[in-house]
């Protein structure tokens, strides 16, 4: 045996020929372009590879992988120490053609708008016509000046401390709910006329973006990279530019752009923008010692095009506005967005965006494609008014009186065969616009909680009685809502073999806004008896009905685990910007792990289940702790917030104990309303006893609520107990089968009467 092993090492063979192992899956040298940006695997067959052959995708190759912004930069930061080699005349040639640049933009700042465009697109041209050693040196002293002199770095954190000294969110904000946990574990109490003006933030300071400098165009392929990322990422969820318009364009610019002056402002400012957003996207991840500035230098040339959205009303310039919008609140500019949207939505009302003939009949002079991306523009700045009106917890700068705009059509965007080439039957129909449509919707019951709960009305004159119907008035729209999505964005649902990636990421959005507005609506009910012990009618209300108000507690937690358990399956940081909605996820999160935390803080020590649910809960914020460490490296917005909430974790943890002496309370009483009551603030309840809850302590008995959709049976069964909202509440007398339908009647007709 010895010696046959020896003979078959020395031939370079395996003893037995016919037991060979199976051959191990080849890497090819280069992929195509298709499959590279799906991340597939690519067989590397030429002319058309197998994969995109089987699924009837357009096969395109290119001569090498574009790289990424900062994979450029770190390559030309070496071209430093190569720099020697350069003749000495090519270096005093750079130098001279540097003074000619300077004293270019010199002469620019006199010049008007028309002028500055000529010369902004001439020099990068002029630059690409010098010979390749000249090229470096100009790159290599550009990203050093940019790496010595990072925007006045310093500066820009003084700024924004200033700015943020004077900025206010209201109620329904996530950064207002932190610091009111916040200052209650602190101080055991939270100032009832406490200003809250000046609170840390993850809102980022403002960069001093040194505008007016020409940029040089990446390559087109890169570019290309960076255009296919914004309309694969924002655009499906926001598609308030025409893509096909747009594109014919763009590709007429790269075919002309030798010729200066080719393109308005309007629209050089929109594609800048959109470079920006695609570079910023293509920054994830990033190691700890790399930086790259590339989307803000795209940012700043954007801002440099768009000086006219001031003074020109037109759709172009809001569409600018927009999208810049969408980049402010990516890099976690929220007030400098919330100001960008403001400018948009009053440009837009002066073209009339917010008027149309409801019969459909042409307006003025434009086109039908010309009106659809005009209804499309206006409902993207409605849903996105709502998003940040939410997200700071102002008022909705468009109401729905103010408007009459017919709804985007469906049919003008559909899915292509290229993104979901195994269509089924049931998905034929399917669009991308239904996700669309399906967030104005929701925009509307944004807009209700807004008003019904966090208003400045209801929060310095709320009625507890008239606060639990309302809430569960908007239990039920939302519920209604996620029951007639279509069947292709039920993310409560399976989609078992569905290729689309357009539409998993349009679920995952839509999981995102739903669990996140359902945890707000239930969220002013969050350990009452800690968090609002002083206010006597909230104090009443959890004597009377404290059964309802631990359901709407649980409630809340429930749906702050369910935004943490979306993103226990993401494996790195690309995948949760791509394919959840990132410019609301800090947000979302930050509200979250603060709910957690603070039901963590809330259990009972004497329950049997105690300890675990409490872990369950400590890991559940640990999720989103952990998403906001991984994007801390690249976005200085999750940094903030991983530290506000590293600090909160700090803060609780230091207080339980004095937070456990508080439970040992008697009971509450209309006497006695400092102290929190014996029973559990955060219980624990079975299935049975749940049912027992829902069911037997309203007497509604003889009603089968079972024959009701899922999503509605708990909140409508609450609502059972009503018999009218104008009369005073007993919240353990039985209500009869009839008088039912007469209370949810009476709600939906006054909610379609507002919505209309």
């Amino acid at each position: 045996m010895a010696s046959e092993t020896s003979t078959a090492k020395g031939s370079g063979r395996t003893p037995d020929a016919s037991r060979e192992p199976p051959l191990k899956r080849q890497r090819v040298a280069r992929a195509c372009r298709n499959c590279r940006l799906q991340k597939s695997k690519c067989d590397g067959r030429h002319p058309v590879c197998g994969r995109c052959e089987g699924y009837g995708h357009t096969c395109a190759w290119t001569d090498e992988k574009p790289r990424r912004a900062h994979e450029v930069a770190r390559e030309e930061r070496g071209v430093s120490s190569a720099a020697g080699d350069v003749e000495p005349g090519s270096t005093l040639l750079s130098k001279a053609i540097e003074r000619y640049e300077k004293l270019i933009h010199n002469v620019r700042q006199r010049l008007p708008d028309t002028d500055r465009t000529v010369i902004d697109l001439t020099i990068p041209y002029i630059r690409s016509q010098l010979p390749e050693e000249i090229q470096r040196v100009l790159r290599t002293e550009a990203v050093e000046s940019n790496t010595a002199s990072p925007v006045s770095s310093t500066q820009a954190k003084d700024d924004g401390r200033n700015i943020e000294g004077q900025r206010y969110v209201g109620q329904a904000s996530d950064i207002w709910f932190f610091h009111s946990v916040k200052e209650i574990l602190q101080n055991g109490d939270a100032s009832e006329n406490g200003s809250h003006n000046v609170m840390e933030s993850y809102d980022g300071s403002i960069p001093l973006l040194e505008r007016g400098i020409a940029l040089e165009l990446p390559p087109k392929e890169l570019a290309d990279f960076y255009i296919d990322t914004y309309f694969s990422t924002i655009h499906i969820a926001y598609p308030f530019i025409s893509k096909l318009a747009f594109m014919e364009r763009y590709e007429n610019f790269w075919a002309t752009s030798s010729v200066p002056g080719s393109g308005e402002n309007s629209w050089l400012s929109l594609f800048y923008t959109l470079l920006a957003i695609g570079a910023y996207y293509d920054s994830f991840p990033r190691s700890n010692n790399v930086e790259t500035r590339t989307h803000l230098q795209y940012f700043a040339q954007a801002l440099s095009f768009g000086d006219s959205t001031m003074t020109d009303c037109t759709l172009a310039n809001v569409q600018a506005l927009v999208a810049q919008c969408f980049f402010l609140l990516a890099t976690g500019q929220t007030d400098r967005c919330w100001n960008t949207l403001g400018l948009a939505i009053r440009v837009g009302q002066s073209i009339g965006l917010y008027i149309e003939d409801k019969l459909k009949r042409p307006k003025s002079s434009a086109s039908i494609e010309q009106q659809e991306t005009m209804r499309r523009t206006w409902y993207s700045m409605y849903v996105l008014d709502r998003l940040i009106a939410l997200q700071l917890g102002r008022p909705a700068a468009i109401h729905e009186n103010d408007y009459c705009v017919n709804l985007p059509s469906k049919t003008g965007e559909p899915v292509s065969r290229e993104d979901n080439p195994n269509c089924l039957s049931t998905t034929t129909d399917a669009s991308s616009l239904d996700y669309f449509l399906s967030v104005i919707s929701f925009s509307s019951i944004v807009g209700q909680v807004i008003n019904d709960l966090y208003s400045p009305s209801q929060v310095t004159e709320v009625d507890p009685d008239e606060m639990l119907l309302r809430t569960t008035a908007l239990e039920l729209l939302l519920s209604e809502w996620k029951i007639n999505l279509p069947r292709h964005l039920r993310f409560d649902l399976g989609h078992t073999f569905e290729q689309s990636i357009v539409f998993r990421r349009q679920r995952n959005m839509l999981a995102i806004k739903f669990h996140h507005l359902r945890a707000l609506i239930h969220r002013p009910y969050l350990c009452l008896a800690w968090l609002q012990r002083h206010n006597q009618p909230l104090m009443a209300l959890l004597q009377r009905a404290h059964n309802r108000v631990e359901y709407f507690e649980r409630t809340c937690v429930v749906e702050a685990q369910e935004i943490a358990h979306l993103l226990n399956n993401v494996t790195d940081e690309r995948s949760l910007i791509y394919d959840f909605p990132w410019w609301q996820m800090i947000s979302c999160l930050l509200c979250a792990s603060s709910i957690l935390l603070v039901a963590s803080a809330c259990i009972d020590p004497a329950e049997v289940t105690a300890e675990p649910r409490s872990q369950m809960l400590n890991e559940d914020a640990e999720t989103c702790l952990k998403v906001f460490d991984a994007l801390s490296v690249n976005s200085e917005a999750a940094r903030r917030a991983r530290d506000m909430m590293k600090d909160l974790k700090r803060t609780r943890i230091l207080t339980d104990y004095q937070f456990n002496a508080r439970t040992e309370a008697s009971s509450v009483t209309p006497d006695s309303f400092d102290h929190v009551p014996n029973r559990p603030m955060l219980c624990a309840h079975s299935n049975e006893q749940h049912k027992q809850l829902t069911e037997d302590n309203v007497g509604v008995e003889s009603i089968n609520w079972h024959g009701w959709p899922s999503e509605l049976s708990d909140a409508m069964d609450w609502s059972a107990q009503f018999l009218d909202p104008a009369l005073v509440i007993n919240y353990n007398e039985d209500v009869s089968a009839v008088e039912v339908p007469q209370f949810l009647a009476t709600e939906n007709s006054g909610h379609n009467e507002n919505s209309t």
